[in-house]
């Protein structure tokens, strides 16, 4: 599919033109500004409400875990031993990309929707209204910084 547009009118309007339409290309402040937000976000929400924040929380833990970590982790939240886990977030973006993840090696096992026998889902990243309107905030202001509506 192909799609032609012939704008006509002054040249200071087109070349007005030209410039909003080539700073659409590049999102890096954007995405590099949701990253932040995001590893933020991650890092504590989820784990202090023990997944309520996504609307359902985590399941509890298993009784020998809850003993094995009366030991030396009482009073701590869910998943938070040594806050390896909490604070493994990250990103990478660029221009067009973003990319938020979590180093731990075990967080795979927590966040994946695979079947289960064992260790139940405890997802740490989500999407939620909240999310989503931040999201659609910095994205927001993006588009008015480019087209200088404030």
């Amino acid at each position: 599919m192909q799609l032609n547009i012939k704008v006509e009118g002054s040249e200071a309007f087109i070349a007005k033109l030209r410039v909003i339409t080539g700073g659409f290309k590049n999102w890096a402040d954007e995405f590099s500004t949701m990253g932040e937000y995001l590893v933020k976000y991650y890092s504590q929400y989820p784990f202090f409400t023990e997944g309520e924040v996504f609307g359902e929380r985590w399941p509890e833990l298993a009784e020998s875990t809850v003993k094995e970590k009366a030991k030396d982790y009482q009073n701590r939240p869910m998943l938070i031993r040594t806050k390896l886990m909490s604070s493994s977030f990250a990103f990478s973006s660029s221009s067009s990309t973003l990319l938020i993840y979590n180093s731990a090696d075990y967080f795979a096992y927590h966040q994946s929707s695979e079947p289960r026998t064992k260790l139940p889902r405890r997802a740490m990243m989500a999407v939620n209204k909240e999310i989503v309107n931040e999201i659609r905030n910095i994205m927001v202001t993006g588009i008015r910084r480019r087209m200088n509506v404030v």
